[in-house]
């Protein structure tokens, strides 16, 4: 025990050499001295050194006297010396681990409160009364009851918690209820708490740990409320928020999702392939398909789409939904977060918005084409008159031997007058038959100035600002830019009215910028790039905003009656050239109107197209020879056309349509030196017939006319092959022309025929 022999421990005791622990010598060996004194019973714990292993021991010396002699001469002591070390040992572990848990419950957020079995207070830690205000002091030994700590609201409820420990029922629960703190007011804490048993089945302890939710659960019902105000303003809405979920594949509605959509619920948990039902199954793989996509690239999601069940009048009721792709931080694709909203009354009202535009467009259409049909027949009928009025004349005229020659030109006046309304009328519409040049806008104007002046009149003044730097060239028809400039100058001398003013003309080089208000100043909108800016202006009287908004209508016109093809021939003419038209007036300021000329586009020919002729000096002695094929549904061109090439020479063989003709010719194609076709003819047209002819016979001259500019190839310069193309109405000179230009062009060779003529010098343009 002591590692010493008996005779060891002895001499140590004689000698007062024990190996006491250094803070035990003194106290022991002083208790000793006071109990010899008294010579009474006496115990002291001790604590020494092993004198081998140096290990720390632990007794406990219990000493009694005995019965002393007569004489008192000798005292004697029975000791009883008892190893307490494992007691010590144990009972520091236990120290140790009591600081331990103490120091954790002082550390832990939780208050730790522990009751006995009359559900008072036993332990109280310091984060109890860091969250409750009472300390310890106050509160050990108390019952519930006796403190004003649980709420009164909430009091029934926890005594039946507290009957449930006792019987057993329950040894271990979590609960959330409300408690008083010192201060009054009122908390709202987490408790978790557990019974411990005896043997016999008794509670004799309960431990709580407590947590202050109050915060947490403030924020839970703000939350709430903020969820119910949202839901509330989406079903006022007709909306419905939702959230899929990737990971689980589920999505969470904010509200009915079946009622919604009108559909029977198709279970929970509402998966994609659930989730899709409330789509129209036509609408239902491009709903997907779109939803993946935007998956993917992320970004937000914009989708309308049809429900499966229609509305109460049987019509498809409409839904969009806008939604936001979220990511997690590693990028990759956590939840759709969106709202859907019921569009019906909007895409029906976008229904009937589109069919009463459609329906203002088919009234104002029908209000241009009065204005057109009524123009025209204006025209028409002052032509129609001067040429009925001296048709009249030429008669009488001839029954009395009185010269006819000035009643005849008032009629080829006329005419010229009515070919002339058609060629606005194919400005207007952009189909006229261009020959496309690269040309110098300042140029055009330059040659055109004498002709613009005449066009102005003595009361305007026509200034020329042009360019004084080169303008790169744009692909125009000069002629066609003539006659825009010859609408434009007049219609601005017109716009002067009885006063006087001046006509100004400029041009300009500038760069068309990607966006901005060019856009919104010119129509169509302009490309980008470099381009060619014409504008005219005068300083006439203006235009209301009423006036402008129809300016390019046919016919529409402020000034008098049966005049308005001027500016809606120059939109036409620039329609057709791939440029943009802006205009600008306000009244009493003068009218400014721009033609933007794209300079970069080249327009090409395309090979075999026809060509334009125009009569020579020597035309009207020209003859030819052989049978010439004549095709035209109408009776007086056909017949007309047939008397002038016999006139000239030729056998003719005609056809009021197409397949008449064909078949005339495949009696003996070798026979026939030319063929006049009219270009739009029943059945076969113009040039399905050239084509059939031209499988026969391939070299075939062949003249085409036409009084439909826009069903004319485009024409060619040097393509011998080509067509020559005769524009109705045409003077009998122009159409001899264009009959010895198609006649001696080239070399005809027919099968089994080694005849030849000549190609001619006569130029074709």
């Amino acid at each position: 025990m002591f590692e010493v022999t008996p005779n060891e421990l002895s001499r140590m005791w004689a000698a007062r050499a024990i190996p006491f622990v250094e803070e035990d010598e003194p106290a022991f060996y002083q208790s000793v001295e006071a109990a010899l004194a008294r010579h009474a019973a006496w115990s002291h714990e001790f604590h020494t050194r092993g004198k081998r292993t140096g290990r720390i021991a632990w007794f406990q010396l219990h000493a009694f006297p005995s019965p002393t002699t007569v004489d008192d001469s000798e005292r004697r002591w029975t000791l009883f010396v008892v190893d307490i070390t494992p007691l010590k040992e144990t009972k520091a572990r236990l120290r140790q681990a009591y600081q331990t848990l103490s120091s954790h419950i002082d550390n832990t957020p939780l208050a730790v409160i522990e009751w006995d079995r009359e559900f008072r207070v036993r332990r109280w830690s310091g984060q109890a009364t860091a969250i409750f205000g009472w300390t310890s002091d106050e509160v050990i030994g108390k019952h519930p009851s006796e403190w004003r700590f649980i709420h009164v609201e909430d009091a029934s409820y926890i005594a039946g918690m507290l009957d449930k420990f006792h019987a057993h029922v329950e040894p271990r629960n979590v609960i959330v209820n409300r408690n008083y703190h010192k201060s009054g007011a009122v908390l709202v804490c987490e408790w978790h708490n557990s019974a411990l048993t005896t043997e016999s089945g008794e509670t004799w302890s309960v431990l709580s740990l407590v947590l202050d939710v109050t915060e947490r659960s403030r924020a839970a019902d703000e939350l709430a409320k903020s969820e119910e105000r949202l839901r509330a303003s989406l079903r006022s809405a007709g909306m419905l928020g939702w959230e899929y979920d990737v990971a689980r594949m589920v999505t969470v509605f904010s509200g009915d999702f079946a009622v919604f959509h009108g559909i029977p619920h198709p279970g929970e948990p509402l998966t994609p392939d659930r989730a899709i039902l409330s789509v129209h199954p036509e609408d239902r793989e491009r709903v997907q398909n779109e939803t993946s996509r935007a998956a993917l690239c992320g970004g937000e999601i914009q989708i309308e789409f049809r429900g499966p069940a229609p509305a109460v009048d049987g019509r498809p009721r409409w839904f969009e939904s806008r939604a936001t792709v979220v990511k997690d931080q590693h990028g990759q694709l956590e939840r759709i977060v969106g709202v859907t909203a019921e569009v019906t009354a909007r895409k029906r009202a976008e229904e009937e918005r589109a069919a009463l535009d459609k329906e203002l467009q088919v009234a104002r259409q029908r209000e241009s084409l009065g204005l057109l049909a009524g123009g025209i027949a204006h025209d028409f009928n002052n032509i129609l008159t001067v040429i009925l009025g001296n048709a009249g004349l030429i008669g009488t005229a001839a029954a009395g031997g009185v010269p006819v020659g000035e009643f005849v030109q008032q009629i080829e006046t006329a005419c010229h007058r009515a070919a002339e309304l058609c060629k606005q009328m194919s400005a207007f519409a952009g189909v006229g038959r261009f020959l496309v040049q690269q040309i110098d806008l300042n140029r055009v104007i330059r040659e055109a100035t004498t002709m613009l002046r005449m066009a102005a009149g003595h009361r305007a003044r026509v200034v020329l600002e042009l360019s004084p730097a080169p303008l790169p060239r744009i692909s125009a028809d000069p002629l066609q830019i003539r006659q825009l400039l010859h609408n434009l100058v007049v219609n601005a001398s017109e716009a002067l009215g009885a006063g006087t003013g001046d006509v100004r003309l400029a041009t300009a080089d500038v760069v068309v910028p990607g966006q901005g208000e060019w856009e919104v100043r010119y129509s169509p909108s302009p490309k980008p790039g470099r381009a060619v800016l014409l504008t005219v202006s005068d300083s006439g009287h203006g235009m209301t905003a009423e006036v402008l908004s129809r300016a390019f209508e046919p016919f529409y016109s402020t000034k008098f009656t049966g005049r308005g093809l001027g500016l809606p021939a120059v939109q036409g003419i620039a329609r057709s050239h791939r440029a943009s038209v802006g205009i600008q007036s306000t009244p009493f300021t003068g009218t400014r109107v721009e033609i933007l000329f794209p300079a970069d586009v080249v327009v090409r020919l395309p090979a075999g197209s026809a060509r334009l002729v125009a009569p020579t000096a020597d035309t009207p002695a020209w003859r030819g020879t052989g049978k010439v094929l004549v095709a035209d549904d109408e009776p007086n061109v056909r017949e007309l056309a047939a008397s002038v090439l016999e006139e000239i020479g030729f056998e003719v063989v005609a056809a009021d349509d197409g397949a008449r003709a064909l078949a005339a010719f495949r009696v003996n194609p070798s026979n026939f030196r030319l063929a006049v076709l009219d270009l739009v003819m029943p059945g076969m047209s113009g040039t399905e017939l050239m084509a059939a002819i031209r499988a026969l016979i391939p070299d075939l001259p062949v003249v085409i006319m036409s009084g439909f500019a826009n069903t004319l190839p485009e024409p060619a310069r040097d393509d011998a092959t080509a067509p020559v193309l005769l524009d109705k109405p045409f003077r009998i000179e122009h159409f001899i022309e264009a009959v010895r230009t198609a006649y001696t062009s080239r070399k005809v060779v027919h099968p089994g025929d080694t005849r030849s003529e000549s190609t001619s010098s006569t130029k074709s343009f």
